[in-house]
């Protein structure tokens, strides 16, 4: 086999939270008369905003909208609890490739988000290793620190692996982590992603012929 083992984003990627994170998000936004359009609140998801950024973007502390992370997270999950769905695909191919290689998950949402997520469409099951935001702290992708935490928990040297993502953050850790990348275009996949992937699709079963 080509690869040792696989590592997939999560959002974008296996299952369709993007829209509802985004949702989410900007009503959290709204309740505080911080308003943003979807069109634009999608842009900064693309450059990998976070909170603070999307604060600083307002001029305001996170002191200044005490209980808006709270907020969010709470509408968040909730939307993911009841309103989330595979991706087409997403599920037969995680099987698939969890049946065949050591399997992980590399995302930037919360753990929360996964548990949450998790109740609907369930990805645990399947992985034998999973990385979050509360992993990976301050280095977050396009930094490759949680990609090579996930290879390190697979035992598999970080050659040996190829991360699955949609968006280009996601294509620049894999790069700097030494990782071969397969991009998924995807909703919410920026026209320049595909720049450092060695890999394209627009279909998540044509991945089963790249891996092999």
């Amino acid at each position: 086999m080509k690869y040792s083992a696989i590592l997939f984003d999560l959002d974008g990627t296996l299952v369709q939270s993007i829209d509802l994170y985004i949702n989410a998000f900007r009503e959290a936004l709204k309740e505080y008369n911080l308003e943003t359009t979807e069109e634009e609140f999608v842009h900064w998801y693309m450059q990998g905003w976070h909170l603070q950024d999307i604060l600083e973007h307002f001029r305001k502390e996170e002191t200044d909208v005490p209980n808006l992370r709270t907020r969010r997270d709470e509408l968040y999950e909730r939307l993911l609890r009841t309103k989330l769905e595979w991706l087409e695909s997403g599920e037969e191919l995680l099987k698939h490739v969890a049946a065949n290689y050591p399997t992980g998950i590399v995302t930037g949402s919360w753990k929360s988000y996964v548990d949450a997520l998790n109740t609907r469409t369930p990805v645990l099951p399947h992985i034998h290793a999973l990385i979050t935001a509360d992993d990976m702290g301050k280095f977050m992708k396009p930094h490759p620190h949680g990609l090579l935490m996930g290879a390190d928990r697979l035992k598999i040297a970080p050659q040996d692996c190829l991360y699955i993502g949609d968006q280009l953050f996601d294509m620049e850790a894999a790069r700097a982590a030494g990782m071969e990348c397969c991009l998924f275009v995807g909703k919410h996949t920026p026209h320049e992603a595909g720049r450092d992937a060695n890999h394209i699709v627009t279909d998540l079963t044509a991945i089963k012929r790249i891996i092999g």
